[in-house]
């Protein structure tokens, strides 16, 4: 999973009022070189993906957390 920032290369068109940002998503693809953009006042390197697959998740409905409790040893 990343938090960075990348860009994807694909051959669909991906409409910017669907893909909004904060929606979840999952892209496989190939690096495929970088691309230099600024961002601001620096000049930022964004990885290209050459989409193979991209699953657009739904948005969550509530706030999702889990809560656990565990123990672990030697017996």
């Amino acid at each position: 999973m990343s938090e960075g920032r990348f860009l994807i290369h694909s051959d669909r068109f991906l409409d910017s009022a669907v893909y909004q940002p904060g929606r979840p998503i999952t892209v496989i693809g190939e690096i495929d070189g970088y691309k230099i953009m600024p961002i601001d006042t620096i000049m930022y390197r964004y990885p290209l993906l050459d989409e193979k697959f991209i699953q657009l998740w739904r948005p969550s409905p509530s706030p999702r957390f889990f809560f656990g409790i565990g123990m672990s040893g030697r017996v």
